[in-house]
């Protein structure tokens, strides 16, 4: 049952967003155009321990006043269809803006090019909007612990529609058997960043990022950062 409190503390940013004062726990903007969901969902975050609503929006506009303000957010929750809007495209603004904001995709479109889309733009994952309370919390620790989170409905209906050679092709993104995750690391290293800069730009530990190199590096069977660069475009995964 929802406290009074809480129904009041939710109702009173409903028409007005603002970020609250931080105060130790996991920081959470909602983008989402249909206030009935909404509401919902910011209801269901205020009753996960250690979670706080800072903010729920309907606008890509609104979203972007939110991320100027001094105290931010650490996770969004990106409708990836707004009115009139593209969550793929606010999601890149996120990351280019705010590199340390953590995106989780929240949709009802099972479409893998949709999907992978979002995940390209830079989503650490994606949320069916019909989740339960407990998804939503492992969804968000599992980013935040610099993995990324694929709502297990929707990853078996990706992997189902797609043929075993649009597995590794598809949305016009070479994946080769790397996770998207890897993708982001390989083109960041073929830009000449290191590992701190790639951390950095992920919002993840260094220590998170050699581990990510190591497994990369034993999938493309080299030793090197040279030759990693090589192996990526010759396979399509970097486009110099």
């Amino acid at each position: 049952m929802i406290t009074s409190v809480t129904e009041n503390r939710f109702s009173s940013m409903k028409n007005n967003p603002v970020v609250l004062k931080r105060n130790g726990r996991i920081r959470i903007m909602i983008v989402e155009d249909h206030e009935m969901f909404r509401d919902g969902m910011g209801i269901l975050l205020s009753q996960i321990e250690n979670f706080e609503l800072a903010a729920a929006v309907g606008s890509g506009k609104e979203m972007k006043k939110i991320l100027k303000e001094e105290d931010p957010v650490q996770i969004v929750l990106m409708d990836v269809k707004l009115k009139g809007e593209d969550g793929i495209e606010l999601t890149e603004y996120i990351k280019e803006h705010n590199p340390d904001v953590l995106v989780i995709a929240l949709t009802m479109n099972e479409d893998p090019n949709v999907i992978l889309r979002m995940l390209s733009a830079g989503a650490s994952g994606y949320l069916l909007k019909n989740a339960s309370k407990n998804d939503l919390k492992e969804a968000v620790n599992t980013v935040l612990n610099g993995d990324e989170y694929y709502s297990p409905e929707a990853a078996f209906q990706v992997m189902n529609k797609l043929s075993t050679k649009e597995k590794n092709h598809v949305a016009g993104i070479e994946l080769g058997g790397f996770t998207m995750r890897e993708v982001q690391i390989i083109k960041m290293v073929c830009e000449g960043k290191n590992n701190y800069q790639i951390a950095g730009k992920l919002f993840l530990s260094t220590r998170t990022i050699e581990k990510h190199r190591f497994n990369i590096m034993k999938k493309m069977e080299v030793k090197t950062s040279a030759e990693m660069v090589v192996y990526a475009i010759k396979n399509n995964l970097y486009h110099a």
